[in-house]
């Protein structure tokens, strides 16, 4: 992965800023993190200056200031920047992937309460019409035949009710909110390819994106 990168005026750096204050390269700027950069100014004939203090090497952050010479570079920009090129180099995202496991368990777990509480009433309604059955059958009728037949009957009954009566409106509702809450989260770390068609241990499986070189050792 890189995480040094050269910012000046020669077209042979990774950054390439098109003034004439800029030195031909003017900074060696190493990543640390997506909110610290280690700044150091290189070019002995240029000024590089952090919150209007000059400076030889120091620590950047996005609420700073950062001028070369006289030219204000966008910090924002340069932290955009600088983090597409690490990320664009990089390979191995093997801890992101292993949160993705944790995304994709935790969605697993709910989505399947949620469809025991959707079945749960069915069940209740078949048990009881079928208990219902039984306890008229051998109580109340005499006739052993007749009383098979609405046993039988009652059976037949149960099932059609427990298909009948299927997931209610709001557990479906919930479902896909659970649904779009994991696309916004299950997707390549570098690129973002969304990975919500198959189950992790699929991708467990492939080592890769489809899409991208990102590759995850599990």
């Amino acid at each position: 992965m890189k995480t040094e990168i050269m910012l000046g005026r020669s077209p042979s750096n990774d950054i390439v800023i098109n003034q004439s204050v800029v030195g031909r390269t003017h900074l060696k700027i190493k990543y640390l993190t997506d909110t610290d950069l280690l700044i150091e100014a290189i070019d002995p004939n240029s000024f590089t200056y952090i919150n209007d203090i000059r400076i030889k090497l120091k620590h950047l952050t996005p609420m700073d200031s950062i001028l070369l010479g006289d030219f204000k570079l966008d910090t924002k920009k340069l932290f955009e920047d600088i983090i597409k090129i690490v990320r664009n180099s990089r390979t191995d995202y093997t801890n992101e992937f292993k949160h993705l496991r944790t995304v994709y368990n935790i969605y697993e777990r709910r989505v399947s309460t949620l469809k025991r509480k959707s079945q749960l009433f069915p069940m209740l309604i078949k048990s009881a019409f079928t208990f219902g059955a039984i306890v008229i059958a051998y109580f109340m009728i005499k006739d052993q035949q007749l009383r098979n037949l609405i046993m039988t009957i009652a059976g037949l009954l149960g099932g059609f009710l427990t298909l009948v009566i299927r997931e209610d409106a709001k557990v479906r509702d919930e479902i896909d909110i659970l649904t779009l809450n994991l696309e916004s989260e299950y997707k390549c770390p570098k690129c973002e390819k969304s990975l919500t068609n198959k189950r992790w241990q699929h991708w467990a499986a492939k080592k890769k994106c489809d899409n991208c070189d990102a590759i995850w050792v599990v």
